[in-house]
């Protein structure tokens, strides 16, 4: 039904779940007939065999459980049936999933959408390409070139007659490296027009009332005004557009101390420990629309879980998590 609400419990706050998150690092499964990536997972990713695979996402599972989100936004998803074997190990009725496939040839990886709020139509992927560098840009690169964002969607859900235009994303990574800077400053240009384009041709006659934007991902990109635990600086302007949109989107992270900024552990030294310092650094974000703003009544990064790599050392992923931290997010509605 669209728009319909599936909760099995009396509360009625939305609790919104999001980025490329721990749990969803690599969340695929062995599938011969449909394996067209470059790389082999389970294999060469992370997890290096079939039986990791289906722990990690038994261990998803289990912490979805304990989370109770009504929306997750997830990167790194193989598709729908790793999709459908992970809702059925969370074990409830209520959650439905949804993913456009993108054209990400090496890694295979999509973004999907798991979901109590039916979505009022199909997810949306624009297939355009941007050129970089975009004009002004200031990331150091000689490159040039055309690129189109193949990991995105943008749909609509209705939350107690709040319609909301909820835009996913996972952007290329290398925060501060010059070649990928320029590209996903194209990548960001071409998600916008996604953005513009739904909200522009979407609904707008059937809206009565609020119409709320929550942008939200793995941006691979610092946020300069909301700084993460180490004051990491962008040399993008990613995180700066994007919060032009709408007449000025606000970042959930702003609700977080500083000291608590961080979504993302890169064991920067391979000794397969997680050292802190600066080892962490905040690449997931959520930044939303004033109206919603003004509604969120708690914002949590989930860091009482042990972050996942693989060690060489032991020939293992370090936890059957991921290298990321999920952003919490609930909302009065």
């Amino acid at each position: 039904v669209l728009g319909q609400f599936h909760r099995n419990s009396a509360d009625r706050s939305l609790k919104l779940w999001v980025g490329r998150i721990y749990t969803m690092q690599w969340l695929f499964v062995s599938q011969p007939d449909v394996q067209k990536a470059g790389v082999l997972c389970p294999g060469s990713c992370i997890w290096p065999d079939e039986s990791f695979a289906e722990d990690h996402v038994i261990a998803t599972a289990q912490k979805m459980r304990e989370l109770d989100a009504d929306v997750y936004i997830l990167a790194e998803v193989q598709g729908c049936e790793v999709l459908r074997r992970l809702v059925q190990a969370v074990g409830d009725s209520s959650l439905r999933y949804y993913l456009v496939p993108g054209t990400d040839t090496y890694t295979g990886q999509n973004v999907a959408l798991i979901t109590r709020l039916d979505p009022l139509s199909s997810l949306f992927r624009l297939d355009e390409s941007s050129s970089y560098p975009v004009t002004g840009s200031l990331c150091g690169s000689s490159y040039s070139g055309k690129t189109g964002c193949s990991k995105h969607f943008v749909t609509t859900l209705n939350a107690s007659n709040i319609l909301i235009d909820v835009a996913g994303v996972h952007f290329l990574s290398r925060p501060t490296d010059p070649g990928q800077c320029t590209r996903r400053e194209a990548q960001c240009q071409t998600f916008i027009k996604a953005i513009n384009n739904r909200r522009s041709n979407y609904l707008y006659a059937q809206s009565q009332g609020q119409r709320e934007l929550i942008v939200a991902g793995d941006m691979n990109d610092y946020d300069g005004a909301t700084r993460d635990v180490n004051n990491n600086k962008p040399t993008s302007r990613v995180l700066s557009w994007l919060s032009q949109l709408q007449g000025g989107l606000l970042s959930a992270a702003s609700k977080v101390d500083q000291a608590d900024r961080f979504t993302n552990w890169w064991d920067r030294n391979g000794d397969c420990v997680d050292e802190a310092g600066k080892e962490h650094s905040s690449i997931d974000h959520m930044l939303m629309t004033k109206g919603l703003f003004k509604r969120i009544r708690q914002v949590k990064i989930k860091h009482d879980i042990k972050p996942a790599d693989f060690c060489s050392r032991t020939g293992e992923p370090t936890s059957l998590f991921s290298d990321h931290w999920p952003t919490i997010v609930t909302f009065e509605t």
